[in-house]
């Protein structure tokens, strides 16, 4: 029996899953929904189980500890709902009765694509398969944790779109990835913002594997398709998809950075096609960059840009680009494109080679690929009187404070705000319940908010003074139309998780406001 670990922080437990961690003094009870493994099951002799995080087509994600090397990581479990009939008392999955073919063949297909993904990774772009095991009558894909932030919240919490050199530069890994996804026989079918991770390292990698099953609109198992990403081929069961239909995810992806918007879904631009071209909605987008993304996006695949590295190439040079369509029809020319390609990628390659043979040797400042925010909470924390241990944005060791885990309170200096409303805004069901104490500039403005609803701000800076955007909690507060914008207040309330838009995030209702003294200076993470 291995030496049981808290799924939280990682220290060892005496008294078993009960109470609270003596440690970080989070709880151990079992909260995990009823059909989900409990928190604590043991999985190969090697891994435990821990918080429940999210259900898709194939199965269910839990949050998983490495046992023997004290290591974060994420569990997947086969477990297609439309095909079972809930979990025996030891934990064995049940097929439904007709089902049992049906299933076992997923449960085939879901192994073999982890087994491929076990084999081809780690890889540039490609969250990495450590382990794939059957266990309880089905099986478990285990994933390396990144800690960072999914590239959706990060969009959300940019005041400006981002630059088509910024969205190319930090694209390139994923569709080196998707790239030799596709030279292995496998495609992904879902790619999109939230399957995307930006680690702390700065590379962004691909996440969100799934069987065929799944991404196809008619199979007997839910449909994990994702509107605006999701290609017009991958809603109906009578049409094939292939490497194209990462391409146009792809160029999705890349659309939503550049001009904001998610693209309109497949299905409506079936009926009438009012997709924008990136140019209209975003003056700085040059035509040729607008052009291929359009080209990348068409309804038809067989018009449509066919490869990844054909959409890398083109969306890196304009060359290439006005390759790519014959004068007067706006069609294809592969011709073109491989001439112009073959001269893009020489000089690509011979960039990387001086990289790796001489750039490195000289002092250089990184690349401006946004670095995105550490957001695992659970990592290496330790309530050691009222202090917090985590990471910081850059990967470093660092200590919080007002920490009071007897009490579920947390007092906010302004020194550690941003690092606090990241450690918290990771796992909000972790802090469910807990008090918070903030100080901030009372903000109404920066997005769409209710009359009993306001922000105590600070203004972050991820680049330069004109991105410079107020971040923080929402609060719920009756009295909040008393309370005049751009106004300095203390704010102490209750965590809860609330639905905006369309995701999940952490707000306070507020017990108590008192004035506050301005605090000058804002908050620039990557320091």
């Amino acid at each position: 029996m291995p030496k049981l670990l808290c799924p939280h922080c990682l220290q060892p437990l005496d008294g078993g899953y009960r109470g609270e961690c003596p440690h970080c003094g989070r709880s151990l009870e079992n909260r995990n929904p009823e059909g989900a493994l409990p928190l604590g099951t043991q999985l190969g002799g090697r891994y435990t189980v821990g918080a429940y995080l999210s259900a898709d087509g194939d199965g269910l994600a839990y949050r998983g500890v490495l046992n023997d090397e004290k290591k974060f990581v994420l569990i997947k479990e086969y477990f297609p709902v439309t095909l079972c009939n809930g979990r025996s008392a030891d934990g064995a999955l049940m097929p439904k009765e007709e089902k049992e073919v049906l299933f076992k063949t997923s449960r085939m297909d879901f192994k073999d694509l982890y087994d491929d993904l076990k084999n081809l990774t780690p890889a540039t772009g490609l969250s990495t398969i450590l382990d794939v095991m059957e266990e309880n009558n089905t099986v478990y894909a285990v994933e390396e944790s990144e800690k960072g932030m999914t590239l959706s919240h990060y969009l959300h919490l940019r005041s400006r779109t981002l630059t088509p050199a910024e969205a190319r530069t930090l694209l390139q890994p994923i569709m080196e990835g998707v790239a030799l996804l596709h030279k292995s026989g496998l495609i992904h079918r879902g790619i999109c913002p939230d399957n995307i991770v930006l680690p702390i390292d700065g590379t962004a990698r691909l996440t969100g594997y799934g069987t065929l099953a799944l991404r196809t609109g008619g199979s007997e198992l839910k449909s994990q398709l994702y509107p605006g990403y999701a290609a017009p081929e991958q809603y109906s069961a009578a049409e094939f998809s292939g490497r194209y239909t990462d391409v146009y995810a792809l160029a999705a992806v890349c659309y939503r950075m550049v001009t904001g918007q998610t693209p309109v879904a497949a299905p409506q631009r079936k009926v009438r096609d009012s997709l924008e071209s990136a140019h209209s909605l975003e003056a700085g987008v040059p035509t040729w960059f607008s052009q291929v993304l359009a080209c990348a996006l068409r309804l038809d695949p067989a018009k449509r840009m066919q490869t990844v590295p054909e959409l890398m190439s083109a969306l890196t040079d304009p060359n290439v680009a006005n390759a790519m369509f014959e004068k007067g029809d706006n069609q294809i020319s592969t011709r073109k494109i491989m001439a112009v390609s073959l001269v893009v990628i020489f000089v690509l390659v011979a960039l990387l080679l001086w990289s790796l043979i001489g750039g490195s040797k000289a002092d250089s400042t990184p690349a401006a690929t946004p670095q995105p925010d550490i957001a695992d909470s659970a990592a290496d924390a330790e309530n050691i009187d009222g202090t917090y241990e985590t990471t910081d944005f850059l990967g470093n060791a660092t200590t919080l404070h007002g920490y009071d885990a007897a009490n579920r309170h947390i007092t906010i200096s302004d020194a550690e705000f941003y690092t606090w409303m990241d450690v918290i805004w990771a796992n909000p069901a972790d802090y469910d319940g807990w008090t918070l104490t903030v100080t901030g500039e009372v903000d109404k403005a920066s997005r769409e908010m209710d009359a009993d609803e306001f922000i105590p701000a600070r203004l972050i800076m991820t680049c330069c003074a004109a991105d410079l955007t107020p971040c923080g909690f929402v609060c719920k507060w009756a009295q909040a139309d008393t309370l005049a914008t751009d106004t300095w207040v203390t704010v102490t309330g209750t965590l809860y998780q609330r639905q905006y838009a369309d995701h999940s995030e952490p707000q306070l209702q507020v017990q108590s406001v008192a004035p506050a003294e301005p605090v000058e200076g804002y908050i620039y993470p990557y320091y």
